[in-house]
């Protein structure tokens, strides 16, 4: 079911990074994932780490756990009263996974400036930027002599896959729900108009006389 693969779908990184110290990802309960060269280790000015708050993954999952609870109890039969609770359920799930696909792509930035190194200038800075050269882990940065391509912080195939998924959920409880309502209003209609309906009187049959016994002369 989708509310069973979205809440999957949230343990899965739904931001990523890359720099000059390393890659970082982030799911969508904020917990981060990242490999570094501790560029800035020695720095006195390192990059902050980020800071991403997991509270809109909690209620994405939450609201995913609470539609799938309703979604298995409305297979046992058709109530309309259920249907809406299921319909709403899917309807906040969504907004949820929407609200954390635009919180986390304001972290982005965040992400990415972690895995920078720190100040030029800075002689920690330095120092981690010769070890990495002489390790072999990347070339010494000198203006105009090497030529750098920097990757952004960017969100995931799995946030856009999970931010659809719950779109669809949505849309697809609430026109099932649309569709029951209408079924119930059809047959509530043919119910009523057979009620209606002049009862048919009963035919009897005309009560049949046994024969006398025949005149005698």
């Amino acid at each position: 079911m989708g509310s069973a693969l979205l809440v999957i779908l949230l343990f899965q990184p739904w931001i990523s990074a890359e720099g000059p110290d390393g890659t970082a990802t982030s799911n969508a309960f904020g917990t981060l994932h990242y490999t570094s060269l501790l560029l800035s280790l020695w720095s006195s000015s390192p990059p902050h780490r980020a800071s991403i708050s997991g509270a809109w993954g909690i209620l994405t999952g939450l609201a995913a756990m609470c539609t799938l609870c309703s979604v298995m109890a409305d297979l046992r039969g058709l109530n309309v009263g259920r249907s809406y609770v299921t319909a709403g359920l899917a309807a906040a799930t969504a907004i949820f996974a929407s609200a954390t696909l635009i919180y986390l792509n304001s972290k982005c930035g965040e992400l990415e400036h972690m895995l920078k190194a720190g100040p030029a200038t800075d002689a920690g800075t330095q120092a981690g930027l010769r070890i990495r050269w002489l390790a072999g882990n990347g070339s010494y940065p000198l203006p105009g002599l090497y030529q750098s391509s920097l990757t952004s912080a960017k969100l995931t195939h799995w946030a856009i896959f999970a931010a659809a998924v719950s779109a669809i959920m949505a849309v697809a409880t609430i026109d099932r729900l649309r569709r029951d309502d209408l079924l119930k209003r059809v047959r509530s209609v043919r119910n009523s108009q057979t009620s209606i309906l002049p009862t048919p009187l009963a035919l009897t049959e005309p009560d049949m006389v046994p024969p006398g016994p025949a005149p005698t002369d």
